[in-house]
């Protein structure tokens, strides 16, 4: 059977974040084996898709209630982390069990591995098996407020966000936020949301659904059903000497304002 890193990092700054996902999947093109991390945030704070306009967001809003701006490597809409699960997983594309479709297919997998979880802890959700935002969510520059193929849903409204960086060669990293608790508030003031874009209506805290929730027990029901649709065991490990340098290197990029406030064109 197949063996998987876990990593579960616990709370950092957003560069911090950002540089540990690269530095991760960094390795795995490089012929380590894939890599699951478990992280959150020290404070809440805004990240923002690769390609995305960092004027879509209310930047003097940030700057005055002090929420850091970091741009992600994968695509994507911007997302205001806050009580959450974030993720990231690092794996080739070329073998194992992503090697015999493309990105719909390989959303696909990791959205049965997330109907998986949820259904194990109480919860009935919906994966989509294709979607496009219409009207005005078409143009929000809110991932939450966009629902697509392979993600969450629970009454139409979105639960999990994803997206994904992927290389030439033959492998790819997702990102994805599982929110327990949603900020509305805070969201129509980053992204400008007026009364009629309700972002109520369009997102969902899995506390909402069901408050017993915790981060530890999603954990726990994420890497049982990884093992069970990819038939792969989880090995618990932590950042390599070499990764950890790397990710060092990489925090001093993804706390730049030539980075994060420029469009992107990562490698």
């Amino acid at each position: 059977m197949r063996e998987w890193r876990v990593i579960d990092s616990g709370p950092a700054e957003a560069h911090v974040n950002m540089a540990r996902d690269e530095a991760l999947s960094e390795g795995v093109r490089a012929g380590s084996s894939p890599v699951l991390r478990f992280y959150e945030w020290s404070v809440p704070s805004v990240s923002l898709g690769c390609f995305q306009r960092a004027s879509d967001l209310d930047l003097q809003y940030l700057k005055s209630e002090g929420i850091p701006l970091v741009r992600r490597l994968t695509g994507g809409r911007a997302i205001l982390h806050g009580e959450e699960l974030t993720y990231c997983l690092a794996a080739s594309s070329r073998s194992g069990p992503f090697s015999s479709g493309g990105l719909k297919q390989c959303y696909g997998l990791i959205g049965q591995v997330f109907h998986q979880a949820l259904t194990a802890l109480g919860l009935e959700p919906e994966v989509l098996p294709g979607a496009k935002a219409v009207g005005r969510a078409q143009r929000s520059p809110s991932c939450f407020n966009s629902p697509s193929l392979g993600e969450i849903m629970f009454n139409g409204r979105k639960a999990v966000g994803s997206a994904q960086k992927r290389w030439p060669e033959g492998f790819f990293m997702q990102q994805g936020s599982f929110p327990l608790v949603i900020d509305y508030g805070g969201l129509r003031r980053v992204f400008g949301d007026g009364p009629e874009d309700a972002p109520e209506s369009r997102m969902v805290g899995l506390r909402e659904i069901k408050p017993e929730i915790d981060v530890q027990g999603l954990k726990d029901a994420l890497m049982e059903a990884f093992e069970s649709v990819f038939q792969i065991r989880f090995q618990r490990s932590a950042m390599s000497e070499e990764e950890e340098s790397l990710a060092g290197r990489l925090a001093e990029r993804y706390s730049s304002d030539q980075w994060n406030m420029s469009r992107a064109r990562p490698g």
